[in-house]
């Protein structure tokens, strides 16, 4: 099955695989907002039929009176403008991916899209989510979630304080009994068997959802925090120099065209002295002109280098990092390690043994070092609108990609995957079960506490 369904993925073309992932992408952004909004109080009993749906295009289209949905924002953010959206979602539509269904607005209707169970699993598969087989485990990811909620709040020796949770109430005390009402204050706690069949199964679901960081029976800090903290610095620090290149490029370019103005002309029977005022003015917005660009110029070479410098060290720690959690070693002696390290050398990435996760980063590494491998479909095309007697198509300056873009999109790949320890849990997931015994509800005599 899963084989399977790996083929249909890669039988893909990036443009489809792209609009795969935005919609899963989307579709868990529902997801998680559910949730929160059900841990706040607030329930939605609407079939996930209906909230699953995401807004494609409003019919009438018209963007300056309605504007375009969230999942056309991301398509145009990743190059993928209208032309050829419809073609693709049929395709996606002809395989079951993808569903398409309508809603009525006040000024027409809305096109949604709805992700597919198989189109979820499809994706999953490609991006080995998951080892395990979820028909091996009784709880779902959200279950699980909140039973390693429970365990952390007994760990530190309180209730879990939530005013209601229809996933603990309707799952984990009525149908399993691994949780109950807390006895003192208001909440819940985790019952004695909830912390037998935690220590017991984390191995089997640690997995099945290795997304979900729930924490260890033991105590084993899985994956520090440190390190993703670390990671996250490295990234928005490149983000932030790149943004500021990105600006000196486009002010340059702005002052470079005014610089480049012709002079005015003369006007028919000015006198001279308002003449030579105007020619001032000219000269002086010419000269400021000028020099803005001059010193756009300068600030743009001073920041290209310290991009380069702030994009190779956010690479090596997140090629350090991915490979200590292939090897299962310490993530953060190999980043502090990978800190000190200067070498501008890019190795191949460590095998991962997940074909999704081994391809992606083939990927990504050939771009990285100037060698991309070649596309599978046709290229995303810069949004072009047409021309007319009526509307004249202002002229934008878009900045060229920041110095190194490839390598800290390579080094954002690999953190996606290591992050909250993910990738440690999917591959070394039996090596860290956790002792049979529960000795967290014992004191030092072996009495219960």
């Amino acid at each position: 099955m899963r084989e399977r369904r790996l083929a249909v993925w890669e039988a893909l073309n990036e443009r489809q695989q792209a609009f795969v992932r935005i919609i899963y992408d989307l579709d868990q952004e529902n997801e998680a907002n559910r949730a929160y909004a059900a841990a706040q109080g607030k329930y939605d009993k609407r079939p996930a039929s209906e909230w699953r749906q995401i807004d494609f295009t409003h019919e009438p289209y018209n963007r300056d009176l309605f504007g375009i949905t969230t999942l056309q924002s991301r398509l145009e953010w990743e190059g993928y403008h209208n032309q050829g959206n419809g073609a693709t979602m049929t395709v996606l539509i002809e395989k079951d991916l993808i569903e398409q269904h309508i809603r009525a607005t006040r000024f027409g209707i809305m096109h949604t899209v709805l992700l597919t169970r198989e189109g979820r699993a499809v994706y999953r598969a490609a991006h080995d989510m998951g080892r395990g087989s979820r028909s091996t485990v009784e709880l779902s990811d959200r279950s699980w979630q909140v039973l390693g909620y429970l365990w952390s709040a007994h760990q530190r020796g309180k209730p879990l304080s939530w005013t209601y949770s229809t996933t603990i109430e309707k799952v984990l005390i009525d149908k399993y009994g691994l949780a109950e009402e807390a006895t003192r204050g208001v909440g819940y706690q985790i019952t004695e068997e909830g912390r037998r069949y935690y220590r017991q199964h984390w191995t089997e679901y640690a997995q099945v959802y290795p997304e979900i960081n729930a924490p260890h029976p033991d105590g084993i800090v899985v994956w520090p925090k440190e390190v993703d903290a670390a990671l996250v610095r490295a990234g928005r620090r490149c983000d932030a120099l790149a943004g500021a290149w990105r600006d000196a490029w486009k002010t340059g370019e702005e002052a470079g065209r005014r610089a480049a103005a012709e002079s005015p002309e003369a006007r028919e029977g000015e006198e001279p002295e308002i003449a030579d005022l105007r020619a001032e003015r000219y000269d002086l917005a010419i000269a400021a002109a000028t020099r803005e660009a001059e010193l756009a110029e300068q600030h743009k070479e001073r920041l290209e280098g310290a991009v380069h410098t702030a994009a190779w060290t956010y690479v090596r720690m997140a090629v350090a990092a991915f490979t200590a959690a292939v090897d299962g070693t310490d993530p953060q002696a190999a980043v502090d390690a990978s800190v000190d390290d200067t070498a501008e050398v890019l190795p191949n990435p460590k095998p991962t043994g997940l074909r999704g996760i081994d391809t992606a980063a083939v990927k990504h590494h050939a771009a990285a070092i100037g060698k991309p491998l070649p596309r599978k479909g046709p290229p995303p095309r810069p949004r072009r609108r047409p021309r007319s007697r009526y509307y004249q198509q202002k002229e934008e300056i878009t900045p060229p990609p920041a110095p190194c873009s490839e390598l800290v999109t390579y080094a954002g790949f690999l953190v996606s995957h290591v992050k909250d320890g993910d990738l440690q849990r999917t591959l070394h997931a039996e090596a860290l079960a956790p002792q049979t015994s529960d000795t967290s509800c014992t004191d030092p005599n072996g009495d219960p506490t």
